[in-house]
Order: structure tokens, then sequence, then C-alpha cells
């Protein structure tokens, strides 16, 4: 396979070259710029290819057939003359919306009050005047919102009825800024390096929001003038590409974010396509790496109504964590999302349609049952904690060759699905990485690990790896087996809990307020912590 394209010449820059996409349903005509980069033609035209490293060439994800030429990589490979190219099958992401039944709290003050004065209808929310309109037409008895967790990898949003306070819906998305990078150091990057890169990502995520909120009320036969909030969590860059404002200066020490206050605007200044006078609201975050996502799930779970300290892991693209009681958070991110997002793994994927899920001995088992496809998060920690049992992957993450998973004609795939040394290199630096945070956590705590009551493992990775996987290759220490519980997407249900309660107010104020965030850059402490982290115990 060629990666990268012969050196185009660009006399004739100001052509133009026509490109034919086909994919399986059905076929597009693009026009480019002669030598304009294939991965950049394909954003343009709304096609879906994958480039987690946001198209630096190192993730060898976004491959396509050039027909007559063969498989290239599109962020590498520069149209030059009219060509056609073959986009691969796309699987089905698996998408957490739930979350776990431990998960309560009392919703029954939304704060959204109506009143009609003739025939005009008032609309308040938390006591902010949203609009007067007429009321004499349509239905001035229900009134709904949208709680949106805006996940680097996914969106979730869930339609709530603001007068029963019931979840009547959940709809979810692959963010489809995951073209421009799979983490938020490539989104940042983007912004920083791409005239318009800001508008681009904005543009895409609110897209995104519309179109799940527009699917929302035609499935449940609901006016979009009756929408009348939205509040979304996301972690710190997330919210800056929401609202429209550059997070570059969360891409650099000191890694200060613009705002990391509450932010309400209105949806017709986002362009939401719902009640263009609704409240768009966004939870506040803590610092440039600890957003409103981890803020949520902190609210959400019983952390904070003990004496006794628990810990919470939201490991997906980015590791956020926190550990805390009544009286304190102290919290931190770890960047160790790449490996379990699959983006750096050779045979890596996400959690997508036939990803290999888990291991039981030797055998496995894939999302939806069907051919592999490759290795999500959770397959590839239960494999590498299989091999580090077997003796084949050693204490120092040394493994001599590459591990057989399946012969290519078992798969539905082109090539086989193998682990690589490298494979398993990445997966000690994340899973390093989160250890380290763990125990630094820990000692600013003045508590040892055996004093942690619970763990919650939040997020489609954490929700779905297997403890005694974790704890088998040193992810987590030993003193917490027996105290892990999978809490599912505990950014949305808090989402979901300050939508639907001004009662969850009080807890995401008193989450910012005894907040205590560490820097693990400017800790002396944290390479002396990580380098113990790599080993595999």
């Amino acid at each position: 396979m060629s990666s990268i394209s012969e050196t185009p010449d660009f006399s004739g820059s100001d052509a133009t070259v026509n490109i034919t996409v086909r994919y399986p349903d059905g076929a597009k005509h693009l026009t480019a710029r002669h030598g304009e980069l294939l991965l950049d033609v394909l954003r343009t035209g709304d096609m879906h290819v994958q480039s987690p490293c946001g198209g630096k060439g190192t993730c060898k994800k976004c491959r396509v057939e050039v027909v007559g030429e063969g498989p290239h990589l599109s962020c590498q490979y520069r149209v030059v003359r009219d060509c056609e190219v073959v986009l691969a099958e796309s699987k089905d992401a698996v998408i957490l919306a739930a979350g776990n039944a431990s998960l309560k709290r009392v919703v029954d003050d939304a704060g959204l009050v109506r009143s009609v004065e003739g025939a005009w209808r008032h609309v308040t929310y938390r006591g902010r005047e949203l609009l007067v309109e007429h009321a004499v037409d349509g239905d001035t008895s229900s009134a709904f919102g949208i709680a949106v967790d805006i996940g680097t990898t996914t969106v979730v949003a869930y339609l709530i009825d603001l007068c029963t306070y019931e979840v009547r819906d959940v709809a979810s998305v692959l963010n489809p800024q995951a073209t421009h990078g799979q983490d938020v150091i490539a989104r940042i990057n983007y912004v920083i390096e791409h005239t318009g890169g800001l508008i681009t990502l904005q543009k895409s995520i609110v897209d995104a929001i519309g179109g799940l909120l527009v699917d929302l009320c035609s499935r449940n036969a609901v006016d979009r003038n009756s929408m009348y909030v939205c509040t979304a969590v996301g972690n710190t860059v997330m919210m800056h590409l929401f609202h429209g404002v550059s997070p570059a200066t969360i891409g650099q020490a000191p890694y200060t974010p613009v705002f990391v206050d509450e932010r309400t605007v209105k949806a017709g200044e986002l362009g939401l396509p719902m009640n263009p006078q609704g409240a768009v609201r966004t939870l506040p975050s803590i610092s440039g790496y600890v957003g409103a996502d981890i803020v949520a799930g902190v609210a959400a779970t019983p952390m904070m109504q003990s004496d006794r300290f628990s810990l919470l892991l939201d490991i997906g693209t980015n590791g956020e964590m926190a550990l805390g009681n009544k009286d304190v958070v102290y919290c931190c991110a770890t960047a160790a999302g790449p490996a379990f997002e699959g983006a750096c793994i050779s045979c890596g994927v996400g959690g997508v349609e036939g990803a290999i899920a888990h291991f039981d001995g030797e055998s496995y088992s894939t999302i939806g049952s069907t051919l592999p496809v490759g290795l999500c998060g959770s397959g590839l920690l239960d494999l590498v904690a299989l091999l580090v049992d077997k003796g084949l992957i050693d204490m120092t993450g040394c493994m001599e060759a590459d591990y057989l998973i399946e012969r290519q004609e078992s798969t539905d795939t082109d090539h086989d699905i193998v682990l690589t040394p490298q494979d398993v290199r990445e997966v000690q630096l994340a899973k390093a990485a989160i250890r380290a945070g763990i125990t630094i956590l820990v000692k600013n705590a003045g508590i040892t690990f055996a004093d942690v009551e619970h763990v919650y493992l939040a997020g489609g990775f954490g929700n779905y790896l297997r403890a005694e996987s974790a704890l088998q290759i040193g992810m987590l220490p030993p003193e917490l087996r027996g105290k892990v519980v999978p809490v599912g997407n505990s950014a949305g249900i808090g989402a979901q809990f300050a939508l639907r309660s001004m009662r969850f107010d009080v807890d995401i104020r008193a989450v910012v307020d005894k907040a205590k965030y560490i820097e693990l850059s400017m800790r002396q402490d944290f390479n002396e912590e990580y380098v113990n982290g790599m080993m595999f115990e």
C-alpha cells in the first residue's frame, strides 16, 4: 500500500479535478482543486472517513481505494487527475446512553413556567423570561427539553417532557468532528492550523445536535416550537467548540480555558432547530481538561453524600477522574484515551458492530455477534490481561512477536487481526497514566487505596471493561478489587438531572465549589508514578 502519493505538479493549481466517490449505499460526485488532499475533499463533501490522528498519516485509518491505483491514505493522497474512490463499508457504532439504576435524584422542579394571559403565552425558565408568544393557535400545554452529552467520540441526546419529567426518548450519533481528529488535542490543532477551522468544528457539532433534535421530535410527534430548553455537557474543549470559542489556549501551558463558567444563550443564536427563544445551557467546567461532563458525572453519583472517598473514572478518548466525598473533590486528567478508542492500535476500532469486545480464555465475542473487524478498548484490555496471565507478555511489556487473533478469511476485513508489540506498548502508556493519576489523587486526599469506598466506572469504555482485566494488568490497584461499580453514561444522566430539576443545581455548584484540580504535568512525583505504573503486575 502506498501511503503518500507522488509530489504533484502544482503549475495547474487553478484547475479542478472531478472525483467520483463510491460507497455501499450509492455514489457521490465531488469537485476538488488540483493538488488538494483527498481527505479534505471528502470532508468538504460530507463523506465520513476515519482520521483519528487528524490527518497526520500516523493512524492509517483513513485508507481508501483509488480505482486503478490501489489503496492509499486519503490524508496523504493529493488529487491531480480525475479519479474514482471507493470507501469501505462503515460499521454501526454502539453508543452508551443508559445509566446505572443507582444514579437517582428527585426530579420534580425543572423551573419552567408557562402562563397564558389573553392571547399571549409567557414562558420563563429558572426565573428568566424566555419568550412571549401568541398562544391562540397551537398547543399551549406541552413543553419539552433536550439533554445532550457532547462526547469527543459520541453525542447522546435525551428528549424530556417538562410537564411530567419523563425521559421520552434517546438518540445518538458519532461526533462528526472526529473526522478532524480523534482527540481534543487534534481538534485544537485543527482550529489553530486551518483558516475557518473553528467555524467548521462548531457547525459540525451544532448540526449533529440539531439532527438528533429533529429526529427525536419527529419520532415522538413533538412540535419543535415546544422545545424550550437544551442542557449540554461535555469536556471543556467540546464546550468551547459548541459555543464557537477557540480552545487554542487549552492546548499549551498553562492550559487555561477561555471560560469554565456555566453559559446560557438563545437557541436561535446557535442555530438549533428548536424554539429560537429557547434557552441553551451548558454546565460549568473545572479546568481545561476536567469539564462539564465530569462535573455532571460526579454530581450524579452518591460520591458527595458520603464521609468516605469514592473514585469516578471516565475513561474514553480522554482519561478524566475525580476522588471525592462530602467535603472535597480532587480531580485530574490523563492522556490515556487513544489506545482504548482504537486510534493508535494496529487493528483497533471503536465500539462498532464486529468489534471484539471481550475474551473468555482464548475465545472472543464481538459486538452484534458478527464477524470480527478489529479490537475495541474492552477487548484490547481483556486480551492483554490474558497474554500477561499466560506469560506471553512479561512484566516489562515485552512481547516477542505479533499475536494472531484471527486470520483474514474469518474476518469482515481485508487483513489478519493481530496484536503487535507496539500495541502492547500503547496499552502500557495508557494504563500507566491512569494508574499514576489515581495514585496522585489518593496521595492528595491523604488516604490509601484501601480507604476508597467505591470506584464508579463511567463512559463507553469504562462501562464495558472488565474490572478483573484492569486489575490483572495493574491499571487498577489490587486494593480496589470488589469495589468497582459501572455507572454507564454518568455525564448524560447528569445532564438529564440538570434539565429536570433545579435541586440538582445545588449538587452541581457543590462540585465546582469543592473541586481541587491537580495539574499532573506540574507534579514532581507524576513521572515517578507513571514509570512505576508501566509494569504489568
